[in-house]
């Protein structure tokens, strides 16, 4: 569903992050395969501190949060990581 309401509300040319992707996301093979240009970051996979030096157009986070230690600092790191009038696509 996380994939749809994306290409529903960013085109192709937005930037995106897939938060907490995990060794093999499924969203964003799906991203990818629609035209969409997607950051991976993972602590323990794709540990690329680059990916949270930007800002993006949508952040997607599914079945991370739930984990989260400390959930306000890292709610606002990722609102941190959002373009003005981005988007936050969260699924638990």
């Amino acid at each position: 569903p996380l994939v749809e309401v994306i290409k529903r509300n960013h085109s192709a040319d937005s930037l995106g992050l897939d938060f907490g992707c995990g060794e093999n996301s499924g969203l964003g093979h799906s991203l990818r395969q629609a035209g969409y240009t997607l950051q991976s970051y993972d602590p323990f996979f794709h540990n690329q501190p680059s990916a949270l030096e930007q800002t993006y157009d949508f952040v997607a986070a599914v079945e991370v949060v739930e984990h989260f230690y400390r959930p306000a600092q890292e709610f606002d790191k990722l609102k941190s990581l959002l373009k003005p009038h981005g988007h936050l696509g969260l699924m638990t």
